[in-house]
């Protein structure tokens, strides 16, 4: 799979609110379910663009404004569960909580010297917090470290030409992350966690794409029962939502 696609779902799942998986339930991801997911992108490749098939002209998925990269995220998310699932067989790594409390400590500091100088820094780095409020366990840690490093990321170059500021922080960091963030030598913890954020998105994906179904083909009874048929393995609920605030 592409580096990209990859890094992209993973900005995703580091954006997804914490209350959205606090709640466990639903966010399991069995055989069954990548199996089944499997099929959905088959389905979504087959049929995302239409065309005409044997003299019938065929709408495609994309009438209901389903992403255009919905299937190849699928097989990516299946891909990324299923080494997850190996990773959690195996042994872990000690998480280095120290270490990694006082290089997100040391990125926030730097942030914040640049939200005295730039509103939208500020704001940037007050939202960040905000969203990482409880943080009790090694895996929102590695979360929130990501997250610290990702926007330090964005102003690096401004970073850069302060003298005080550390060219190995980043590097530092990046390697906290890769090594404790949920890979293969990761923590259970984090591995746990990135787990259940990947599971989040790969749920959200496939009620997109019955939803998409639902609409583009309710003229098609043949390709409505096809999709059903590719989720028959498991039925997929869409990932609960906080309510509106009023």
């Amino acid at each position: 799979m592409s580096d990209a696609i990859l890094r992209r779902l993973e900005e995703e799942r580091a954006a997804i609110d914490p209350q959205a998986l606090a709640d466990r339930r639903g966010l399991g991801a069995g055989p069954a379910t990548l199996g089944m997911a499997r099929d959905v992108a088959a389905f979504c490749e087959r049929h995302f663009a239409g065309g005409v098939v044997d003299g019938r002209a065929l709408p495609g998925l994309n009438m209901a404004n389903l992403p255009e990269t919905t299937a190849v995220d699928l097989r990516c998310l299946v891909s990324e569960l299923e080494k997850l699932g190996v990773a959690l067989c195996g042994a872990r790594a000690p998480f280095p909580r120290d270490e990694v409390q006082l290089v997100c400590r040391e990125l926030f500091t730097f942030l914040d010297w640049l939200g005295r100088r730039d509103p939208t820094v500020k704001r940037e780095v007050s939202d960040l917090r905000r969203s990482h409020v409880n943080v009790r366990t090694d895996g929102a840690r590695i979360s929130r470290l990501s997250q610290v490093r990702l926007l330090t990321q964005k102003h690096e170059a401004r970073l850069a030409a302060l003298p005080a500021f550390p060219p190995t922080l980043l590097e530092q960091a990046g390697t906290l992350v890769d090594a404790h963030g949920g890979g293969a030598n990761g923590s259970k913890e984090a591995m746990q966690a990135r787990k259940r954020g990947l599971v989040y998105l790969l749920r959200q994906r496939l009620a997109a794409v019955t939803e998409a179904a639902e609409l583009a083909f309710r003229n098609h009874p043949d390709l409505l029962a096809e999709g059903r048929g590719a989720r028959a393995r498991r039925p997929v609920a869409a990932p609960r939502r906080k309510p509106a605030q009023q």
